[in-house]
């Protein structure tokens, strides 16, 4: 079997850096347990650039190969990593939002004392006292022996931060759990423990341990496996900037996973949510994200880790995986370039969202590219010394697909296949997606070049990992396995799935034409390639009864004697012939109103491809300008799972509706906001550019240099981040902070009123803003701190109060390595968008 594992994944390799030539190469799903790996999960075929040549991460005779891959990050990026304010900082910046705090003051204080690194501040003090040959010496990390034996104990220990994700607050249940994990894996030969350590497990009948698939994947619903409830994608649920909304979204989906687990044995692993920053909207897999936004992305990924892990007190209801750690933000070169990037931008913008999940989520996915010349998945100093020591996180760390073979065949890291299996095994990689660990480990063991006792710690945590699954209790003890058939695409998901379409839609821009008036029309043209499509992007279950644009408007309008003609114009990216602009141009002639559905889809844009621009396709354009030469009452509806510059459309077209990639209901969601059943309200997370000449190159990983987002770019731009219309009005006012001044240790109270003032009931998201007015280092223009979407009637006034502690004002000190908030003044900004302020004021921090 091992061979035959060897073989599919090596094969992967090299399709994927021999290059793509479209954006519709897809993930093959992985099959059933006794089947070999499937190559190509969580990679496809990307293209990439020129291997380099051997010896970049050479290994040293006198270093390990785990030691020599850490002391290249380190040589490489000087990067200690010490977090003496960041845990408080970025935990409190997570945690602190209106919704929950107090659940996630608890969860914090818990976890901080569970925390299995050493202290922050002793971390600060060898860090600043070493220089830089003392400082690699530190950074290679402690003897596998003594990690083993530290991580023993802390599988053993009470304050298990797994046991706080799921109710087990002192960690009685993990413990049990452990130890029945470690008598398990005491009980297995080598080579019994080594099969277990691929995606695709066999059975081992001796021990009464089944065969079982680690890969499944539920980003907005159970993928590939049938029907199921297709919720929005990642960066449309980000747009409804509602935290307990993700939560219900993903309880429904982990409801479904334990039903397609009860009815045909399906893992319960899930390899989601993608928490990496959209931190270019050419990157392929920008849909997959929660936004550019650190704050609003630990958010919504803390609420998707919740309620797919789900809140019983022995069990985990799944198991989520957060991905791919770390910077790891191109599809071109993810097998071949590294993400150079220093220790500020690691710290402020790529770790929270890691961060701010760690110490619940049970999985964490390394990626494939190098972060500072090191292979993710073979990088001790991310896996080991930040996420798990700093970080607190206390779950396995499983390969992106096929990623330990691309240390050696796409980096050229390691010389051969077992030299990275022994790297990435000893820098934290407990599973590998692919045969990699399958083929070497027992061959590494038997040559004498791996102490068995790592194999063994990773198999602990495999299994520990299983058994709170409930994979080995008694189906009547484990209070999932009751949930019935019928919760499967049921009608209360189906209701939800509408729900959060209706709030992800996004109005940018509205001239008086929406909503559109059922008795003042006689005739309605649709238009477009995306008007009778289906594209829910990537990771997508297959719904029973989606509804298209479309789909949506017809029903809606049936019974109001509204005719509705369709003329599809283009493809995505071509003419259907000579003729069809000009045909859906005389449709739109006729008709009373034009609405034209375009956009994108995963021919442009998915995993394993780029795009190249960040415009409409020139043909799409072409059949816009038609269509509104030929009536000026038309509306746009955007079909995209990232921003279009669609500057010509902003100047010209009177109305356009951003509906991203909605999901299963999202042709109803978009004709209740067309016709106004709905009244829209959700918000861009992620700035829209005016033009690609707006961006650096997408290899500049400095986002803080490079000016991007809204935090830093300070160029005009096509709509801000936070960005959305209503079809009423909103002020804001009586504007409290609450101390003025204050120290570091103290907490900052800011309350204000908003009143809908408009003639019909709406939602709004509040959002603050903070902007360091002293700073002695470049900081954001301003940072989203806190947001919180109201729902008022007609007429109502809300008070919204809001915390946010002074650590959170904090900036990450390269040389102090550390965190540090400066004495000085602080603007306070609350508006409806980082570019529409409406009150704000001015606090103090003193020394």
């Amino acid at each position: 079997m091992r061979t035959t594992a060897r073989s599919v994944s090596v094969f992967a390799v090299a399709l994927a850096l021999a290059g793509c030539s479209a954006c519709d190469s897809r993930r093959d799903p992985p099959q059933d347990a006794s089947a070999g790996a499937q190559g190509g999960a969580d990679s496809g075929g990307a293209g990439a650039d020129a291997a380099p040549a051997h010896g970049a991460g050479a290994v040293a005779a006198s270093d390990s190969p785990a030691d020599a891959a850490s002391d290249s990050a380190t040589d490489s990026a000087d990067r200690g990593a010490a977090d003496s304010g960041a845990d408080a900082a970025s935990d409190s910046a997570v945690d602190g939002g209106a919704t929950d705090s107090g659940v996630d003051a608890a969860d914090d204080a818990a976890a901080d004392a569970a925390h299995s690194g050493p202290s922050d501040s002793a971390v600060d003090a060898a860090d600043d006292a070493a220089d830089d040959a003392a400082a690699d010496a530190a950074h290679s990390g402690p003897s596998d022996s003594a990690v083993d034996a530290a991580e023993d104990s802390s599988l053993d220990a009470a304050g298990d931060a797994a046991g706080g994700a799921t109710g087990d607050a002192d960690g009685s249940v993990t413990a049990e759990f452990a130890e029945r994990a470690a008598d398990l894996v005491a009980a297995m030969t080598l080579e019994e423990k080594v099969s277990q350590m691929g995606n695709t497990a066999p059975a081992i009948p001796r021990l009464g341990i089944p065969a079982y698939q680690w890969w499944n994947e539920a980003l907005h619903g159970v993928a590939w496996s049938g029907i199921a409830t297709v919720f929005p994608q990642a960066i449309s649920l980000a747009a409804t900037f509602d935290p307990e909304l993700e939560l219900e979204v993903a309880t429904a989906i982990s409801t479904e996973a334990r039903v397609k687990n009860n009815i045909e044995s399906k893992g319960l692993t899930y390899w989601s949510p993608t928490v990496n920053l959209a931190r270019d909207p050419r990157w392929g897999r920008n849909e997959e994200t929660y936004g550019e936004d650190p704050y609003l992305a630990s958010r919504m990924a803390l609420q998707f880790v919740r309620g797919m892990q789900g809140n019983d007190s022995r069990y985990l209801k799944t198991i989520a995986t957060v991905k791919h750690y770390a910077a790891n933000n191109i599809e071109a070169t993810r097998f071949t370039g590294s993400s150079d990037v220093d220790e500020r931008n690691l710290q402020e913008l790529y770790f929270p969202a890691f961060k701010a999940t760690a110490q619940e989520v049970g999985s964490v996915m390394c990626a494939y590219n190098r972060v500072n010349g090191v292979p993710a998945c073979a990088d001790r100093w991310l896996l080991q010394e930040t996420l798990r020591d700093r970080f607190g996180f206390q779950g396995y760390v499983v390969s992106d697909c096929d990623a330990v073979d691309v240390i050696f065949a796409g980096h050229y890291y390691a010389a051969d296949g077992p030299e990275a299996s022994k790297m990435a095994l000893g820098a934290g990689t407990d599973l590998n997606c692919g045969g990699r660990f399958q083929y070497d480990l027992v061959g590494l063991v038997s040559a004498g070049e791996l102490d068995e006792t790592q194999i063994d710690m990773a198999l602990r945590r495999l299994f520990l990992a299983r058994f709170r699954l409930g994979e080995f209790d008694p189906p009547e003890s484990v209070p999932y396995r009751s949930i019935p058939a019928s919760a499967l695409d049921g009608p209360e998901h189906g209701a939800l799935a509408l729900r959060a379409a209706r709030e992800s839609m996004v109005l940018l821009k509205n001239d008086g034409l929406l909503p559109l008036d059922t008795a003042s029309l006689g005739s309605v043209a649709v238009i477009g390639p995306n008007a009778a499509a289906l594209v829910f992007g990537g990771y997508s279950g297959d719904a029973s009864a989606p509804v298209t644009v479309l789909d949506g408007i017809q029903t809606r309008v049936n019974s109001d004697g509204i005719a509705v003609s369709f003329v599809q114009g283009t493809t995505i990216s071509s003419a259907i012939d000579e003729s069809s602009i000009e045909a859906a141009a005389q449709a739109a002639a006729v008709a009373d109103i034009a609405i034209v559905v375009a956009g994108i889809d995963l021919s442009i844009a998915a995993e394993g491809c780029d795009r190249t621009d960040i415009a409409l396709p020139a043909i799409q354009e072409e059949l816009i300008e038609a269509v509104v030469a030929a009536n000026a009452k038309t509306v746009l509806v955007l079909v995209a799972g990232a921003p279009l510059a669609v500057t010509w459309a902003e100047e010209n077209v009177p109305a356009i509706l951003l509906a991203g990639y909605g999901g299963q209901a999202a042709g109803t969601a978009v004709a209740e906001v067309l016709f106004g059943d709905t009244n829209p309200a959700g918000r861009l997370p992620q700035t829209y550019y005016r033009s690609l000449g707006d961006l650096p190159p997408m290899e500049d990983y400095d986002i803080i240099a490079g000016k991007r987002g809204y935090m830093y770019f300070d160029g005009e731009v096509l709509y801000p981040f936070g960005h959305g219309l209503s079809y009423t009005e909103f002020a804001y006012g009586n504007l409290k902070l609450k101390p003025t001044t204050l120290s570091e240790a103290e907490e900052l109270t800011i309350s204000f009123e908003v009143t809908n003032t408009g003639s019909r009931a709406g939602d709004e998201v509040a959002q603050v803003y903070v902007h360091d007015a002293e700073a002695s280092v470049p900081v954001p223009i301003k940072q989203l701190k806190r947001f919180q979407r109201l729902r008022l009637e007609s007429g109502e006034t809300q008070t919204v109060t809001l915390t946010v502690p002074a650590t959170e004002l904090a900036f990450y000190d390269v040389d102090a390595k550390g965190w540090t908030v400066e004495p000085g003044e602080f603007e306070i900004m609350v508006g409806a968008s980082s570019a529409d302020i409406r009150v704000g004021g001015t606090i103090t921090v003193r020394p």
